[in-house]
């Protein structure tokens, strides 16, 4: 069974903590923030090496992150 990212949550709580998607970038080793971008609209699926990352700079356990 594959699980989906809610990425609203992601983008509401990066919102919530005032990053920018430059500095989403950097803290998933991103090179740019366009990368981010891409990541959170959807464009791209964030890969599961980049969680861990996602989940320590939002503050949220990973499971908070799937619908």
């Amino acid at each position: 069974m594959t699980k989906e990212i809610n990425l609203g949550f992601v983008k509401k709580k990066r919102k919530e903590l005032h990053y920018t998607n430059a500095d989403m970038a950097k803290a998933l080793g991103l090179s740019s923030p366009e990368k981010y971008y891409r990541r959170e609209t959807g464009e791209y699926a964030f890969k599961a090496t980049e969680l861990p990352a996602l989940s320590a700079k939002l503050k949220e356990p990973m499971e908070s992150f799937f619908k």
